[in-house]
């Protein structure tokens, strides 16, 4: 008896739709151009060159889409997913300005303004509010925008305190907050 071959799937290269094979585009060269030419684009400095501490990196930005997993029973963001979110910016944040271990210390003023919808797509902002001698306090905001229109609307609001630690676990300095250029 022979064994019977399984149904024949689409391969990658063929739309289910289409008995056509897909042409593969290549458009890194696009890409690559469009990068180089875009003014004030600058991701990093030069080899050999250190950034002045003025544009150290004080902000950072994390997008989420809200996934059915990430909810509750009334289909909406879980407050300690929302909590984890933010913590997480704030680390990235702390991370990237001191370019140190850190860890979280506390978290305050958490202030959940609005619910997050499943199927949203929610930006957490994080800033450098301030630094100790070796903490930072870094204020993140959650932003909710809708998948399916414009705008956004200011979901949850908090600070988080870290500290930043040596090779030995132990509390070393962090950069001062230098002022903003412009404020």
């Amino acid at each position: 008896m022979r064994a019977r071959s399984p149904p024949r799937a689409a391969s990658w290269d063929t739309h289910p739709l289409q008995s056509q094979p897909l042409q593969p585009v290549d458009r890194s060269r696009e890409l690559c151009t469009a990068l180089v030419s875009a003014p004030d684009v600058r991701t990093s400095p030069s080899e050999g060159e250190s950034m002045p501490t003025t544009t150290r990196a004080a902000e950072t930005r994390l997008v989420h889409p809200v996934f059915p997993s990430d909810t509750n029973h009334y289909h909406t963001l879980f407050g300690g997913q929302a909590m984890a979110w933010m913590d997480q910016a704030a680390f990235i944040c702390a991370t990237r300005y001191c370019r140190r271990r850190v860890v979280t210390v506390h978290s305050s003023d958490l202030s959940f303004r609005r619910p997050v919808p499943e199927g949203s797509i929610v930006e957490l902002v994080a800033q450098v509010a301030r630094t100790g001698r070796t903490s930072l306090e870094v204020a993140v905001e959650m932003w909710i925008e809708p998948m399916e229109r414009e705008g956004r609307e200011l979901a949850c609001r908090g600070a988080f305190t870290l500290v930043a630690l040596g090779d030995d676990g132990k509390p070393v300095p962090v950069p001062p907050l230098a002022q903003r250029v412009g404020a």
